[in-house]
């Protein structure tokens, strides 16, 4: 057996400066139903109908999906999704899900429309059930950014403690460079998480690069791995770690690259 679980920003955000967005959904739900993934999570899904033509591609698949996949909300200037841009997508049974947003401050008008928060799943398995969670950090390089982001992750490690006894993937868009040297991911690491670079890959890969297309360069001065995917307990099925990295798609259809994780037994 295998499992393939994909973590993926696809910015599709409802606002006119994000390039290319309606050329790109289409391409992504045929990308996505092409690759195959048994898990796919995705961040920054915020338009309702975006994330219906995804899924209707996906459905003819067999996949599920998480609760709250066509559900709309009203912000000034446009229209939301209710989870926070977060949805997963599964070819194993959805037993249940949750979304929790994240405390809501006021620092930045998109993060505070966006309400980011944590997307958990338990998923029915042939091996057994698997817990998921997505998630989606603050953006930015201040001292105040990573104090929020510090404040994320202790919440979703609070939530993830919940369920010790399950095999677990942690997935997301971390928006931090080299995140697993912080203090706080020590909290997943020095409790049974692995981050899957220590076990496959020799040097971190960019998730986030200059040479992408469609990233903002008056923005971003240099690549970066912002997009993590962690395991704990997958022993207990027998699951090893065949291969973990991003994927540099060509041409882009993210300013972001999707991020693959398979295991076998």
């Amino acid at each position: 057996m295998t499992m393939k679980i994909i973590s993926f920003n696809i910015w599709d955000l409802p606002f006119l400066f994000v390039k290319e967005r309606y050329k790109r959904v289409g391409l992504i739900a045929k990308y996505l139903s092409e690759l195959d993934a048994d898990i796919i999570c995705l961040q920054e899904s915020f338009d309702v109908d975006d994330r219906k033509l995804i899924y209707n591609f996906l459905a003819s698949k067999g996949y599920y999906a998480t609760r709250g996949l066509d559900k709309k909300r009203l912000v000034p200037f446009t229209i939301l999704d209710t989870t926070g841009g977060l949805v997963i997508f599964s070819k194993f049974k959805i037993k249940e899900d949750k979304f929790t947003p994240f405390k809501i401050f006021e620092y930045s008008i998109f993060e505070y429309f966006g309400r980011k928060g944590i997307l958990e799943a338990v998923l029915e398995t042939p091996a057994g059930s698997l817990y998921v969670v997505n998630s989606h950090l603050h953006s930015g390089d201040y001292n105040f950014d990573q104090k929020i982001r510090s404040s994320q992750l202790k919440r979703i490690f609070e939530i993830v403690s919940r369920r010790k006894e399950l095999p677990a993937i942690f997935t997301g868009d971390l928006n931090q460079h080299g995140i697993t040297d912080t203090e706080d991911a020590q909290l997943f690491l020095e409790n049974g998480f692995i981050h899957p670079v220590l076990v496959k890959e020799e040097i971190i890969i960019p998730s986030y690069r200059l040479e992408n297309p469609l990233v903002n360069r008056l923005r971003t001065k240099k690549s970066a791995r912002l997009d993590y995917i962690f395991v704990k307990n997958i022993t207990k099925y027998n699951f090893k770690i065949d291969s973990y990295s991003p994927i540099h798609l060509k041409p882009a259809l993210s300013d972001h690259d999707p991020v693959m994780l398979l295991l076998s037994r």
